[in-house]
């Protein structure tokens, strides 16, 4: 699951420390722990890594958007596969700053973002970017 906060005009991207993406700008996210929704899981793993806090109830309802295969093993299968569920959070507050798994994080402009860049990362931002 990842999540996306805009705050005026600019995304919130983060550093990826670890694996499968280290080294790469994406989105705070993580798994959903056991009993918890989406939306409580996005605004969870977005105050850990970023320290930023969201407004579950103004949250609007999920969206699949895609499915990572990743190989850590020998050959071509994959040993994990990770679907990706983005969630919009609203009414985002306080002062951005890496935490949790994240190495750095930073308000994006979404006409010149960092690099690398995770997968789908500038497509979300394109399809998520206020008044698009």
């Amino acid at each position: 699951m990842i999540a996306i906060a805009w705050r005026r005009g600019r995304v919130a991207l983060v550093l990826r420390a670890n694996p499968p993406q280290a080294g790469h700008w994406g989105f705070p996210g993580g798994r959903v722990h056991w009993g918890e929704g989406l939306v409580a899981a996005a605004a969870r793993e977005l105050a850990e890594e970023t320290g930023l806090l969201a407004d579950q109830a103004a949250s609007p309802v999920p969206q699949p958007v895609a499915v990572l295969e990743v190989a850590e093993g020998a050959g071509d299968v994959p040993e994990h596969h990770f679907v990706l569920v983005a969630v919009m959070l609203k009414a985002v507050s306080g002062v951005l700053r890496a935490g949790d798994d994240a190495a750095d994080a930073v308000w994006a402009d979404p006409d010149r973002l960092p690099d690398p860049l995770c997968r789908d990362v500038a497509a979300l931002i394109a399809a998520t970017r206020p008044g698009a």
